[in-house]
């Protein structure tokens, strides 16, 4: 994840959300239904769970975008590090193509994310000859500058979509350096608009 400050986090988050609301929307249909829809999502990129916006570009176009607002939590124990807890918010967008015609289509699409995580942990602290734990709170901000999506969307004709597939986060910035190739499966349930 590459840390950012807290003003340009909120900035970049609002400049997402509110390209995908103004971008206009001319006709409501294309060949495989509603251009709009607004789903609720279970795992990537939203973590645990989110709310999502998609749109077509165009009328009849392959091409559209995704946005939206997730939740996610962890929880691990161990015994040298003890408890920690891992609460992230995700303000994804993704810009995709559909291949395929009619109700089944194959999904790709790049994209980024941007998120606020608070971590909470417990650290195994020597002072002198005693070992103390002691808690810690770390907050960050940053942005997942590039994910890949793929996967399958099910379109039917009661204006219902069915999404399922693989979020790769090609690059993130983590404490220890970059890493890439992180994947997430995901599925998502939307209700056309």
């Amino acid at each position: 994840m590459l840390k950012i400050s807290n003003s340009a986090f909120t900035i970049c988050a609002t400049l997402m959300l509110l390209f995908s609301i103004n971008l206009p929307a001319q006709d409501h249909k294309t060949n495989n239904g509603y251009h709009r829809s607004l789903g609720f999502d279970v795992g990537a990129p939203y973590g645990l769970a989110g709310v999502s916006y998609d749109q077509r570009f165009k009328p009849n176009s392959k091409y559209g975008f995704r946005t939206g607002i997730g939740y996610g939590f962890e929880y691990t124990s161990s015994f040298i590090r003890g408890d920690a807890s891992d609460h992230q918010i995700s303000v994804p967008f993704t810009a995709y193509r559909l291949f395929g015609n009619g109700r089944n289509n194959f999904e790709l699409g790049l994209g980024m994310r941007a998120i606020y995580e608070n971590e909470e942990y417990t650290e195994l602290i020597q002072e002198g000859d005693v070992l103390r734990l002691r808690n810690k709170r770390r907050n960050e901000y940053g942005i997942s500058p590039l994910t890949l999506t793929t996967g399958y969307r099910l379109v039917t004709s009661r204006r219902f979509q069915l999404r399922a597939g693989i979020m790769s986060q090609v690059l993130y910035l983590q404490h220890n350096g970059w890493s890439a190739n992180v994947f997430y499966p995901y599925v998502g349930f939307s209700w056309n608009l």
